[in-house]
């Protein structure tokens, strides 16, 4: 029988212990999680009084290692085993509503929906952050040496900014290229092409 995973109640919430627990700040690997989950598949979802926002993971069964190295560097901000939901075959992961996920929640989601925030070119710049963005959208094939791609349905005005924000992180010469319904960012370097498509 599935299980669901209830938001934060009054009583968990407002314990001295997870009051004081809002007050530590994400560390600087930990905030690199959280942008490179957003980025990809992660969401930030409201608290029950909606002052504060959570990170909720979900995953696929052939993902619970996934999932769960990611429930042991975001201790202690989760405060439960990444759960299993029979109906869905996926394990969901949530952390405690926090400010620092408000904070992020405002630039990823200045309007309702998730774009790329302005600080893009930063965040990308942490090979953590890249690295997790990458395992939740990312696919690589052979043709013509290495070919990657990101799939991400952020806003396709976001995209502008990339080439020169990941011709940066890796040392390659990145341009756009558009379809009818995509928007690819192509990356080369020496024989390599890295292929990232929204």
């Amino acid at each position: 029988m599935a299980t669901a995973t209830p938001r934060e109640s009054r009583k968990i919430t407002y314990s001295s212990a997870i009051r004081n627990l809002k007050k530590v700040p994400f560390t600087e690997r930990q905030k690199a999680i959280v942008i490179g989950s957003v980025l990809g598949d992660a969401c930030l979802h409201p608290n029950w009084s909606s002052t504060n926002y959570t990170l909720k993971i979900t995953r696929s069964e052939k993902q619970k290692a996934y999932i769960d190295w990611q429930h042991e560097q975001l201790k202690p901000f989760v405060l439960t085993a990444p759960r299993w939901y029979e109906k869905t075959h996926s394990y969901t992961l949530r952390t405690i509503s926090h400010s620092d996920l408000t904070s992020l929640y405002r630039e990823f989601y200045p309007d309702g929906k998730k774009i790329l925030p302005r600080k893009i070119k930063e965040y990308i710049r942490d090979p953590l952050t890249l690295a997790l963005w990458f395992m939740d959208d990312g696919n690589v094939r052979r043709r013509h040496g290495v070919m990657g791609g990101i799939r991400n349905p952020l806003r396709r005005v976001k995209m502008r900014c990339l080439p020169s924000a990941l011709s940066i992180c890796t040392e390659s010469t990145c341009a756009l290229k558009e379809t009818m319904d995509t928007i690819a960012l192509l990356s080369m370097r020496k024989n390599q092409q890295v292929f990232f498509a929204t």
